[in-house]
């Protein structure tokens, strides 16, 4: 029988709620047309081998399924999916890139970010 995991879900440094899964995953920017941005850490963190880290990205989530998952090369969007983005939320990773960047290698490496 595998053993569950009761995990926070973050928003922005705030709790939201329990939900079950093997990690947290943390919010890292705010909300745009329902759209989250989500990094999740990596395995000095969690204890465990965890993969699709890499290259370092973050996952899109709409109504709590995850839709798109992006990464950055020199402030370029890479979809990770070949799903095309819409042009807002697009628009919306393009703008805050840099910051998006740094809070997703900071939540790898620690779990957490700096505001």
């Amino acid at each position: 029988m595998a053993l569950e995991q009761k995990i926070m879900e973050v928003e922005l440094g705030r709790e939201l709620s329990n939900i079950s899964g093997e990690c947290m995953g943390i919010i890292i920017l705010k909300p745009v047309e329902k759209y989250k941005i989500y990094a999740y850490p990596g395995e000095e963190v969690v204890g465990q081998f965890r993969a699709e880290h890499h290259p370092y990205h973050c996952h899109i989530k709409k109504n709590n399924e995850q839709i798109y998952r992006v990464s950055f090369e020199s402030n370029k969007i890479i979809e990770l999916d070949q799903k095309r983005l819409p042009k807002k939320l697009k628009n919306h990773l393009i703008n805050n890139s840099e910051k998006i960047q740094n809070r997703i290698e900071e939540v790898f490496h620690t779990g957490e970010y700096s505001i």
